[in-house]
């Protein structure tokens, strides 16, 4: 997403693209990550372009309902959340501009009910904690008990 295919020339000190990219993690290579990495930037890029009137392009702690497993098999993650990466910056610069990483990262629906109810940033402090973050693991139960 950060290719600026719109652009006549580079321009090393605008946003490139839609300025952003997405990261997932996974215990190993799978086709669903694949899919659900497809499944937010199709998402983010009719934000970017107006599709949804009134509403702004993912950002940190943003949360997307799956209203399903994360995967084909059943697995509590049924929401994806965007937060800032751990392990390496979150900024990035090309040619053609500059752009922000967004990592993404399974949810389960009581753990989003807990970024509602607090704050993204406290759950992604829960789950780093506990091995939740930044890495998505289908195969995990959730971290965070409804309150």
């Amino acid at each position: 997403m950060s290719n600026d295919w719109e652009a006549e020339r580079p321009n090393p000190d605008a946003v490139t693209g839609l300025g952003c990219e997405f990261v997932m993690e996974t215990p190993q290579s799978a086709q669903w990550a694949i899919f659900r990495l497809l499944h937010a930037m199709t998402f983010q890029i009719l934000l970017c372009h107006g599709r949804y009137p009134g509403r702004d392009p993912l950002g940190d702690y943003d949360r997307l309902p799956l209203r399903s497993s994360i995967r084909a098999e059943p697995s509590a993650l049924t929401f994806l959340m965007l937060a800032p990466p751990i392990g390496f910056s979150p900024q990035a610069k090309l040619e053609s501009g500059s752009f922000e990483f967004s990592q993404i990262v399974g949810i389960t629906e009581e753990e989003a009910e807990y970024a509602r109810s607090h704050d993204g940033a406290a759950l992604v402090e829960i789950l780093q904690a506990k091995g939740g973050f930044p890495i998505t693991n289908p195969d995990r139960q959730r971290l965070v008990k409804a309150e």
